[in-house]
């Protein structure tokens, strides 16, 4: 049995992923316990460090085997490093966004000396690739999953909508002003670019336009930055912050709009029927209650697949998506819920509307696939194999060099 330090924080989805992992490490038969960073925090400003105090105590006596943590929400400072490590608790990161988003140089020189003390486990392998160059060790490939408890069977039932997207739609153009104030004019020129090509070019991942675009005579200056931290902070995330509600916003106004359903906070046009956007639960339901569920992919993931897929089929619903390498290790024949291009949707979208015992046989292929090895009980099996191993060797080290 281990004991594990579960860090929590704020995030669309953060909070619900570390809440399944906490559930699948108890239904393990291992020990947790919750640090809520944001309440943590919040009491301190009432209460003084006193708060603090207290919880490290409590730490201390729940004597974790390590902890857990959503990106860097586990790097806690103090006023002589990072807490976690002074106590002698090694943390696994999960990294579920891109990692170099957040990293900063305080964060890199403490993985970088102390590498024993941290395992990041990253969504996507291009950037567990990119990230290895920045002589960061202890990295292992690690995706999303579904919890257990949500899975419904295929059955008959009543649906509300045809064709459901649910998810965020940000606003380009308030991110475009901003990114535009503070970028040299050729990186805003690149940003346009790649942009505009994505938004023609469904199968084409941000990485692959970015490292062609490169190759061009007027944009070879950047071509020495490129898979470097100051691309993903500069160039990469100004294109995910701005390019994904655009991407999604082309993909949906293509399609016609009397069959389409769009949960946002967001509204354009005057056909499609909008809805407000809905929590996890809520979701859920959404899943479940549309012939066709939509997953098209922020642009911040290059071979990764989303919590959509996972949630979807587990819900009993049914998702077209646009194509992602990582779908050949996850779904059965997933080549019948792929879309290409915004023609290649409109036809999917046709023959499944029409075609309800296709749609029910995919959904238990899929459905049985994700419960055999895709669950977040699994992926807390192999995240527990892992960070046990390694720290075993890096606490016989330390031992040995005392």
């Amino acid at each position: 049995m281990s004991k594990i330090l579960i860090i929590t924080s704020s995030g669309i989805m953060a909070p619900q992923i570390m809440a399944f992992y906490k559930k699948a490490f108890d239904s393990l038969g291992h020990k947790t316990f919750v640090l809520d960073i944001l309440k943590v925090e919040k009491d301190y400003r009432e209460k003084g460090i006193s708060v603090w105090i207290k919880k490290v105590g409590d730490i201390k006596d729940f004597n974790p085997d390590f902890a857990l943590s959503y990106g860097y929400t586990g790097m806690i400072r103090t006023n002589d490093g990072v807490l976690l490590r002074q106590l002698g608790i090694p943390l696994a990161l999960l990294h579920y966004d891109c990692p170099f988003f957040e990293l900063e140089d305080d964060f890199k020189k403490e993985f970088i000396e102390n590498s024993g003390y941290y395992y990041h486990f990253i969504w996507d392998r291009e950037f567990l690739n990119d990230f290895s160059r920045i002589k960061i060790k202890n990295l292992y490939p690690i995706m999303l999953a579904a919890d257990e408890k949500i899975f419904s069977p295929v059955k008959r039932r009543c649906y509300s909508h045809d064709v459901t997207f649910l998810g965020s739609i940000s606003n380009s153009e308030r991110a475009r002003r901003e990114r535009r104030k503070k970028n040299f004019p050729i990186i805003n020129r690149f940003i346009d670019v790649a942009i505009e090509i994505k938004l023609k070019s469904v199968e084409l991942g941000i990485n692959q336009i970015c490292s062609e675009l490169v190759e061009i005579p007027r944009f070879k200056a950047l071509k020495s930055v490129f898979a470097t931290e100051v691309y993903y902070k500069k160039i990469y995330q100004a294109i995910h912050l701005e390019g994904s509600g655009k991407f999604r916003k082309r993909i949906l106004s293509s399609l016609d709009p009397s069959l389409l359903t769009v949960f946002s906070s967001e509204t354009w046009g005057k056909r499609i029927n909008f809805l407000p956007n809905t929590d996890y639960q809520e979701g859920l339901k959404v899943f479940k209650e549309s012939k066709i569920n939509l997953n098209i992919t922020s642009l911040q993931l290059e071979e990764s697949i989303n919590n959509r897929i996972f949630d979807v089929f587990a819900s009993g619903g049914f998702l077209l998506t646009d194509f992602k390498e990582d779908l050949k290790l996850v779904l059965p024949d997933y080549e019948d819920i792929v879309y290409f291009s915004t023609k290649d949707l409109k036809e999917k979208i046709r023959f499944y509307l029409s075609n309800k015992k296709k749609r029910e046989d995919i959904i238990e292929r899929m459905q049985e696939a994700i419960l055999d090895k895709h669950t977040y009980k699994e992926r807390a099996k192999y995240l527990l194999k892992i960070v046990n191993k390694e720290w075993k060797q890096t606490v016989k080290k330390l031992i040995e060099n005392a």
